[in-house]
This record gives C-alpha cells, sequence and structure tokens, in this order.
C-alpha cells in the first residue's frame, strides 16, 4: 500500500497481533483499538490526529488511543501491538 513499508506479522492469536513494521519514509495508522509502538531501530517523527508531534528514538515506547489518525514517518523498525 505505501513504497518503503513493509509489514511482518509475528504474532496472532484470539486476544491480540504483533506486526513489525519496517518503513522508510511515511504511513497513516487508523485503528479502532489502541495500538503500541515499540520503536527497536531508527528515529523519526509521531502525529497523533495531526495535532500532537512526538520525535521518536529507538528503545521507546508508545501507548495510542483508539480511533485517532496515526502518522509515521523516518527510517524505523517498530513493534506494533494491537487487540483483535
Amino acid at each position: 500500500k505505501y513504497e518503503n513499508l513493509e509489514m511482518k506479522k509475528l504474532i496472532k492469536c484470539n486476544h491480540f497481533s504483533v506486526k513489525l513494521i519496517e518503513s522508510d519514509g511515511e504511513f497513516y495508522e487508523i485503528y479502532r483499538n489502541f495500538l503500541v509502538f515499540s520503536i527497536l531501530e531508527g528515529q523519526g517523527k509521531l502525529w497523533i490526529s495531526d495535532k500532537v508531534y512526538i520525535r521518536i528514538n529507538k528503545g521507546d515506547t508508545y501507548f495510542l488511543p483508539a480511533n485517532c489518525k496515526v502518522k509515521v514517518e523516518g527510517k524505523l523498525n517498530i513493534l506494533k501491538s494491537y487487540v483483535n
């Protein structure tokens, strides 16, 4: 869907899923439940609902609210965890 973006499903069970996101650019997420982003490699920027801007770096973890638009920019490896 996006250039320079790869998502790999690592875990999926009845209760939650975990994906590895490898990005070298930007991508958007809108999800009905909360998300947890753990930054494994790289640095970049994170916008929440086009209002809140955060610089993100390797080692950071973010709990993102449900039903908001999330934009991520940068060369990053992110562990995305969410409720199914």
